[in-house]
Order: structure tokens, then C-alpha cells, then sequence
């Protein structure tokens, strides 16, 4: 007898479609640099033999921006050589961005569609090429993330696999760090949105008829202050660094204007967003967003979101598309007016607040929804 529990809860058969996916994507897009020494790409700087410097222990006063993660991988290249760290870290984006986002979901091909629309995207596109390459082992753990948030909140699993995901998205950098949580925290507190079912189907979207158990409600106070409290623990090698620095952390208010999202379509800022691109550096933007072509492709991302998205709001809850207009408002804010000016006080005034001038990061939530949401229209 079929069971009525979707089999995006075990996530075995959407997981090996997805780990197959995200890897055939890895070995196209890499496939130009792999085998072929260190590659070097904007902020993207490997080095045969890298040293272990009081930078990357951040130890030497300065803002501890490489840490912990160019220390895992210099301590790494200790035992491989340099370019097969690198590389392999590069691939594992793909194969681990995928597998998650493929987990997420019920058949083979909505997970198909799914790994693919997250492993492989303007966003993607473009913080590879400027070479953003431990924020993008972050933005592969968040479907992780998200998946044990939302076991946990359904009562499918326990908390200690989310706090586990948490300190792999730690050690990824204090931006993925902090997507990673506020994703977590989003999915686990926000209140579901009420659906009215259509007759013969259940929440999911199973034509069975079956009605798939509902959730529980939001988790509650003691889980949502472990998870802040894990967070802030698992975060404290570039968290005591931050604080301790005499004077603290520089904050300039002209990095907001400088790290605005641009718009590198015809559909201006918004839309670039929307379409997961918009970095602030022309020099990242992958060759055609600016084309005519690329309207008639958002026409048709658009459409199938759209489709997706009720389905996306039944099976995964209202927490994600939370994270996910809540970093479409982050990316806007440096570059529309009023918010600028609420994004430069915080920058200025609040300790970390530099950590948002580069909205447009935030958009990793945002690319898991669409990613999710196109998975279900398939």
C-alpha cells in the first residue's frame, strides 16, 4: 500500500536525483578549469603552499573576514595540493546545492528541475565569477538548513540536525552564517498561511486524496533561543575577533551606494533581483542578461513560479517565502530610496551592520524559493 507520507520526507530518491544533477552541472560549468591548476577569479585567490597567517587566524587586529573558512582550506592544502582543494571546494557547491534543494521535493522530476534551477543561476553565475567561492559553500548548505527547520517544526525530526547544518553553514563565512540562521529561524517561527485544498488532492498536491498530516505550529521559545544561542557559538571565531577589535569594526557609509545591486537586465532593478542577478559589479554580469532575449526567459521563469508557488507554500510552509521576500528587500535596500538611508544608519551604527551592504548576497533565499517553487510546477 502506498504510504501518504510524500517522499520528499525520506528525500533517498529526489536525494540521488539531485546529487546527480548537481554534479553533472558542477563537471559542465567547471569543466573549462578543472585538471588545470589554481584558478584565480576577483576575491578568489588560491596559492600553491598557502601559509597559515595571523589573518587567517584573525589574530592581527584586522576584520576577521577570512574566517574560519580560508583556514579549513589552507590547513587542507597542507595534506593536497592547493588547485585539487580548490577545485574539489568548487565542484562540492554544485553537488551539495543541488542534492539539497532536490531533497525538498516529492518526484524525481520537480527534484530534477529543482537541483538544477539552484545549482545553476545568475546568482550563482555571478558570485562564482567574482569569486565568492566560500560564501557559495553557504548558499549550498541552506537547502540543508531549511529541510531540517522544517523536519524539525512538521515533527519528523529531532533539533540537533539543524544545529548541525548550522555550524556547516558556520564554517562557510559570517554571511552564510547569518543567511543561514535567519533562514532557519524563519522557517521554524513564521505562522503558516491557511490553503484551501482542491477537492481529491492533499496539501502537497498528492492525487491520491490522501491529506498529508499537518504541521505543527510555530516552534517555540526555547528551540528559537537554542538555535540563536547555537549560532552565536558555533560563529564565535570571527564573532570575538569582530567585537574585540580596538575601535571595532570600520563602517563606511559610502559601501552602501558602492555594494548596491545594479540592474543587469532590461527590466530594471526589480526585475534583475527578481531573476536572481543584479551583483554591483558589470564586470560578474553572465554574457546575455542584458538582452532582449532575457525578458522573454523571465516571461517564462515567471510563469512557472507562479504556477509553483501555492504548491511551494503547502508543502514547505510560509517561513521560506518569508526568507525569501525578506532578502528580495535586502538586495533592493542600498540601491531605492529611503531605504538606503535605514541601511547606511545600520551599517553605521550597529555593530556588524556592514555585513549588509552587499544586499544582493541575500538573495540566497530567495533563489531556494524560486528554485523550490519551480521544482513543484514541474
Amino acid at each position: 500500500m502506498r504510504s501518504s507520507r510524500p517522499a520528499a520526507r525520506t528525500g533517498r530518491p529526489a536525494g540521488v536525483v539531485g546529487l546527480v544533477v548537481g554534479l553533472l552541472a558542477g563537471l559542465v560549468v567547471l569543466a573549462p578549469v578543472l585538471g588545470r591548476g589554481v584558478v584565480l577569479s576577483y576575491d578568489m585567490v588560491f596559492v600553491p603552499d598557502p601559509p597559515i597567517t595571523a589573518t587567517v587566524l584573525a589574530t592581527d587586529g584586522s576584520v576577521p573576514r577570512a574566517v574560519p573558512t580560508e583556514m579549513v582550506a589552507d590547513l587542507l592544502a597542507r595534506a593536497v595540493a592547493a588547485a585539487a582543494v580548490q577545485q574539489a571546494l568548487l565542484l562540492a557547491v554544485f553537488v551539495v546545492a543541488g542534492w539539497g534543494a532536490a531533497r525538498l521535493l516529492q518526484t524525481r522530476c520537480g527534484s530534477a528541475a529543482a537541483a538544477v534551477a539552484y545549482a545553476w543561476n545568475p546568482y550563482v553565475a555571478e558570485r562564482l565569477v567574482i569569486g565568492h567561492w566560500s560564501f557559495l559553500l553557504g548558499y549550498a548548505v541552506l537547502p540543508w538548513v531549511a529541510g531540517a527547520a522544517l523536519a524539525y517544526r512538521r515533527g519528523d525530526g529531532p533539533l540537533p540536525p539543524l544545529l548541525l547544518w548550522l555550524g556547516g553553514a558556520a564554517l562557510a563565512g559570517s554571511t552564510s552564517a547569518l543567511i543561514a540562521t535567519g533562514t532557519a529561524l524563519a522557517v521554524l517561527g513564521v505562522p503558516d498561511v491557511p490553503l484551501r485544498r482542491r477537492p481529491g488532492r492533499s496539501e502537497a498536491g498528492d492525487p491520491s486524496g490522501r491529506v498529508e498530516p499537518r504541521r505543527s505550529g510555530p516552534a517555540g521559545p526555547a528551540a528559537l533561543g537554542l538555535v540563536v544561542g547555537f549560532a552565536a557559538v558555533v560563529n564565535a571565531s570571527w564573532l570575538v575577533p569582530a567585537l574585540a577589535r580596538p575601535g571595532g569594526v570600520p563602517s563606511d557609509p559610502a559601501g552602501v551606494p558602492a555594494f548596491a545591486a545594479r540592474a543587469d537586465t532590461p527590466l530594471g532593478l526589480v526585475g534583475s533581483i527578481a531573476t536572481l542577478g543584479g551583483i554591483w559589479n558589470p564586470a560578474a554580469w553572465p554574457a546575455g542578461r542584458n538582452s532582449a532575449l532575457a525578458v522573454v526567459a523571465v516571461a517564462g521563469v515567471a510563469a512557472v513560479v507562479a504556477l509553483g508557488t501555492s504548491r511551494l507554500l503547502a508543502a514547505s510552509g510560509a517561513g521560506l517565502v518569508a526568507a525569501a521576500a525578506g532578502g528580495l528587500l535586502l538586495a533592493a535596500a542600498g540601491a531605492v530610496p529611503v531605504l538606503d538611508g535605514v541601511l547606511t544608519a545600520v551599517v553605521v551604527h550597529v555593530p556588524g551592520g556592514g555585513l549588509l551592504r552587499d544586499g544582493q548576497k541575500f538573495l540566497a533565499p530567495t533563489a531556494l524559493a524560486v528554485a523550490l517553487a519551480a521544482g513543484h510546477a514541474v
